[in-house]
């Protein structure tokens, strides 16, 4: 890896190649990056980060591939975070960065990563937040983040977003499942997708009747429902205008400095977690040997020991 002031340089300037080598690096979880991060963070430009969730199925990438190509169209430079299934055998990501939207790939504007979700709950990647940071470095905005798209558990990726859109479809089983869902409780924008189906409109009604449910006061933003087709073009200028107005609603009345505080704990959060995982993991066959003798012990009890004993060494250590 280069020195860290060459890649910084290189990161402001937009370069492409030094940025695909940090994100390589961030996404493989390389000490060396750590120290890059930490310099580039204060460098960050207000970006809008977008996250994209919701049930498999739905168009969560079609849909993306139409919104970048809106907003090209305005001259923004886009980024674009696809979180997908990790690799039983390399741990990395099955999907390649540009057999998604193959049509944005020559363009210099738009910058496409996948990322390995490595088996973290949530529908997101464990290195996500460091590449966000990179990507709001180089100045892409808006930036896209799509979950894996594995169910009901996404919700996290309100955490890591400005603006959350949660997607769904008519005719990907009971609709009335899909409202009571976790992820119906987080989204500023519901996007109906494949509104060219005949129970589109009756699903956008349903959404409507759970948010019409809630009580907003004057300082809250309700959620817009909006119907979209890519392949007819259909309600993606609306999509991009809600998109827009939720992050004009953030930069009043201090919204968005409050937002980033909570994505920034979050950061520290994640951060701890995987530290603290990472320790377990290369302490765990230590503890264990042994540990087993002439006997099978009860798993549980063997596990509430391990945690005690490790508990009492982080309360030595500090």
């Amino acid at each position: 890896m280069p020195k860290v002031q060459a890649i910084l340089e290189g990161i402001l300037k937009k370069d492409a190649l030094i940025a695909s080598r940090l994100l390589r690096a961030v996404d493989d979880q390389d000490p060396k990056a750590v120290e890059i991060l930490e310099k580039i963070y204060p460098k960050r430009k207000p970006s809008q980060v977008i996250g994209l969730t919701g049930p498999p199925g739905v168009g969560k990438s079609t849909l993306i591939d139409a919104l970048v190509a809106k907003e090209r169209e305005g001259g923004a430079c886009v980024g674009v975070l696809a979180i997908d299934p990790s690799s039983p055998f390399t741990g990395g990501a099955l999907l390649g960065d540009r057999i998604r939207m193959s049509r944005h790939a020559s363009d210099p504007d738009v910058f496409i990563r996948s990322l390995a979700s490595r088996g973290r709950m949530g529908g997101l990647s464990a290195s996500l937040q460091d590449s966000l940071v990179v990507m709001q470095a180089m100045g892409y905005s808006p930036i896209f983040v799509e979950t894996v798209g594995t169910g009901q558990d996404e919700v996290e990726v309100l955490r890591v977003s400005h603006t959350t859109l949660v997607v769904l479809a008519p005719g990907l089983g009971d609709s009335i499942q899909s409202l009571k869902a976790g992820i119906m409780e987080i989204a500023d924008i519901y996007v109906v997708n494949k509104a060219d189906k005949d129970s589109a409109r009756t699903l956008q009604s349903e959404i409507e009747d759970l948010i019409g449910m809630k009580v907003y006061t004057p300082e809250d933003w309700q959620p817009r429902v909006i119907l979209t087709s890519p392949a007819y073009n259909q309600g993606l200028k609306e999509l991009q205008e809600a998109i827009k107005a939720h992050w004009t609603y953030l930069n009043q009345a201090g919204r968005r400095r409050r937002k980033e505080e909570q994505i920034a704990k979050q950061l520290v959060v994640g951060r701890l977690q995987d530290g603290i995982l990472h320790l377990l993991e290369a302490k765990l066959n230590h503890l264990l040997g042994g540990a087993w003798k002439d006997e099978i012990l009860n798993p549980y009890t063997m596990s509430n020991k391990l945690f005690e004993r490790f508990k009492q060494q982080v309360v030595d250590e500090t």
